[in-house]
């Protein structure tokens, strides 16, 4: 009896534990939206308005959503949510719109004044969070510096204002030859989804040591060169200092493992950020093999398979998707081989899978 009560009781006293650490079980009211946002984002007196919307949420709880605003700027209206997470229990959580409608509103307020100075960036709020972005895609590499120095000179214009702005600054490279976009056309997932995507945020400790535009330009430059060892291309257009310095400080290497189970290991190349090989990097497998014959370039090249069939690889090669030819119509267009002149479809990336390696190579790959 003695067991089963112990028992019970530690039951209980986890039971409990896990409500107080999901957060309260039942609904705010709203002195407690107040105290929440007061203590967590902003110490201001605010207004909220005295009646409420209910909408589905993403966990299949309720949202409790009410309009709000600071009493001294009453044109820039946000919402506390009171959101319902069904998980293992039902919690409630306090989220508020108040970052993505400051940053919209400094947004058009600075551009209205330096409309130049914002030319080139965009404002838009990423899937996975309610901090806006401002976001800058650059077509070469000495554009960078110019949208790093844009970034720092609205970051200067936030910390002028009276109320606080959390920002997420990103920066992206077109990639005109590997980047097929979505259907959905730009969006926020036009950056990130890229491979050269790199952000930092406002609040970031590191820029307690440094400037905004400075860390940006070292991570966007770093990620660039990443990008042009990666996929083989633009190498001509990235200075020899930044290959050096990614090809010496990355710990890992490419090592191909050889079906008699020899291995060669590379270590100036490089997987993309989901360990797949891309076309170049193929094709510079294929080449320093000396085993195979290939033809062209990183860009375009020809080789003969360990079947002996003949396969052709090319960033230009990319197929509109149909429901006949492809079952994911998320993209528009999908990358494709030749082999012996038939073309293969892939996926919206320009990458080699481990097995597609396996088939044409009879060898395999891994990050070491």
């Amino acid at each position: 009896m003695k067991k089963t009560l112990h028992f019970l009781l530690i039951f209980v006293f986890c039971l409990s534990s896990l409500f107080i650490v999901s957060g309260c079980s039942q609904n705010f009211n709203q002195k407690e939206l107040a105290s929440w946002f007061q203590e967590n984002i902003l110490d201001e007196d605010l207004y909220i308005s005295k009646t409420y919307t209910e909408k589905e949420n993403t966990s299949g709880g309720r949202d409790i959503v009410w309009k709000a605003h600071l009493k001294d700027l009453p044109e820039v209206s946000f919402e506390l949510i009171d959101r319902e997470r069904i998980q293992l229990f039902r919690t409630h959580e306090i989220v508020t719109t108040y970052h993505q409608e400051m940053g919209k509103y400094y947004v058009e307020q600075f551009q209205n004044k330096y409309p130049a100075v914002f030319e080139g960036l965009e404002c838009g709020v990423p899937t996975d969070s309610y901090i806006p972005s401002v976001n800058g895609m650059y077509s070469s590499f000495s554009e960078i510096e110019t949208l790093c120095e844009k970034m720092e000179q609205f970051e200067a214009y936030l910390d002028q204002q009276p109320y606080p702005c959390h920002i997420r600054y990103g920066i992206a490279y077109q990639e005109p030859s590997t980047f097929i976009a979505d259907n959905g056309g730009p969006s926020q997932e036009a950056f990130i989804d890229r491979q050269t995507y790199i952000f930092l945020e406002n609040d970031d400790p590191k820029l307690k040591e440094s400037s905004l535009s400075s860390l940006l330009q070292e991570w966007s430059e770093n990620s660039f060169a990443n990008y042009a060892l990666t996929y083989q291309i633009e190498l001509e257009n990235c200075p020899d200092t930044l290959k050096k310095k990614k090809t010496e400080s990355d710990q890992s290497s490419l090592t191909i493992v050889r079906s008699d189970e020899s291995e060669i290991q590379y270590t100036d190349l490089f997987l993309t950020r989901e360990s797949d090989l891309s076309f170049g990097g193929f094709f510079e497998i294929l080449k320093r093999d000396g085993s195979y014959e290939v033809q062209g370039s990183a860009s375009q090249f020809r080789f003969t398979s360990v079947d002996g069939s003949y396969c052709t690889f090319s960033y230009s090669y990319q197929e509109p998707c149909t429901p006949a030819s492809f079952n994911d119509l998320e993209y528009s267009k999908v990358f494709y081989y030749t082999k012996n002149d038939e073309k293969i479809l892939l996926d919206h990336k320009p990458v080699i899978s481990q097995a597609l390696f396996q088939e044409l190579t009879g060898n395999s790959y891994r990050l070491s």
